[in-house]
């Protein structure tokens, strides 16, 4: 387990958090990103394929914020049936 300082701003499937640790079981598994989410102060624990890292126009970063927050979206719409 990795404690991540600062913690870095994700887009997770419960809306916009911040990803304070990394879990990584191996090379056989996914790392696992510890989040709080920002709207509620829920702790939830996710894998790469379900979080992106949210868009720093300081580093010149130019994510599409709500094209990842609806992909997310549909994609854990799709992992809970």
């Amino acid at each position: 387990m990795l404690q991540l300082n600062p913690p870095l701003p994700m887009l997770t499937p419960k809306g916009k958090g911040y990803a304070h640790f990394v879990i990584d079981y191996s090379q056989e598994h996914d790392l696992i990103w510890v989040c709080f989410i920002n709207g509620t102060g829920e702790c939830w624990s996710f894998p790469n394929s379900q979080i992106r890292l949210e868009a720093n126009m300081t580093l010149n970063s130019h994510i599409d914020n709500q094209a990842v927050m609806a992909e997310l979206a549909v994609k854990a719409s799709l992992a809970g049936k």
